[in-house]
């Protein structure tokens, strides 16, 4: 018995509502979406949340989806890996791409590694 597709199914259950607007998910893993705006201004600030003028409104909402996400997986029972959790980053990779606000793009120095990884062991059966 595979447990990794059991647990995709699982997660794809729980968190249905959630799928693709803020999440779609990718074997075992659980990437969430931030808004696709930052409510940029004029001056090059961000917009704020009324009544909090320390908080960008792009952080105040992502921060409640990831709310929203986390106790769809608390009241099943669900856990996370602390160390292997990543909540609020610029930028991140997953699976060989570098994802920010600006878009997503292949990381280069990974692609690279490979790449010279593969070729250097070719040329031994030539």
């Amino acid at each position: 018995m595979n447990l990794v597709p059991i647990f995709h199914d699982d997660i794809t259950e729980i968190l249905k509502d959630e799928k693709p607007e803020f999440t779609i998910l990718y074997i075992d893993d659980i990437p969430l979406r931030g808004p696709a705006t930052r409510y940029e201004q004029l001056d090059g600030s961000y917009k704020t949340v009324l009544g909090n003028q320390g908080m960008w409104r792009f952080v105040y909402e992502h921060m409640i989806n990831v709310n929203r996400i986390l106790q769809y997986m608390r009241y099943v029972g669900g856990t996370f890996s602390g160390p292997k959790t990543t909540i609020c980053a610029d930028k991140i990779t997953i699976v060989g791409f570098e994802c920010s606000y600006q878009g997503r793009y292949h990381d280069l120095a990974k692609w690279l590694s490979q790449y010279l990884y593969f070729f250097s062991f070719s040329f031994l059966f030539f």
